[in-house]
């Protein structure tokens, strides 16, 4: 149901979905923030869907594709790592303060989907 996602709906002609995730984790963010019913939604999705990923520890957030979370959770389901390196999420776009509005995210889903 839409209540299971912080935003589901239509940003300029294109459907999005996203969450907002958070972990006080040191050094990797836990998979287990992430549920399986929410993993198999995205995986039939056929418009945008990302995560802001906040790493509060270091008051970072990133934009993260959903199909990247989604590559290391079967990762993790053939016995792969249950976390994702902070220095891999590093690698993804973070996410600043921009044209007057807190999290400039949506010069990403224009070019994500």
């Amino acid at each position: 149901s839409q209540s299971r996602y912080d935003y589901i709906g239509d940003m300029g002609g294109r459907s999005v979905c996203f969450e907002a995730k958070s972990t006080q984790e040191k050094t990797s963010f836990p998979l287990k923030n992430f549920e399986s019913h929410q993993i198999e939604f995205m995986r039939k999705w056929k418009g945008a869907s990302f995560v802001l990923m906040e790493l509060s520890e270091f008051n970072e957030i990133y934009f993260v594709r959903y199909s990247w979370i989604i590559s290391w959770w079967d990762e993790m389901k053939i016995g792969g790592r249950k976390s994702i390196p902070f220095r891999d999420i590093r690698d993804l776009d973070k996410v600043e303060q921009g044209n007057g509005i807190a999290l400039d995210y949506l010069k990403y889903v224009e070019v994500s989907a």
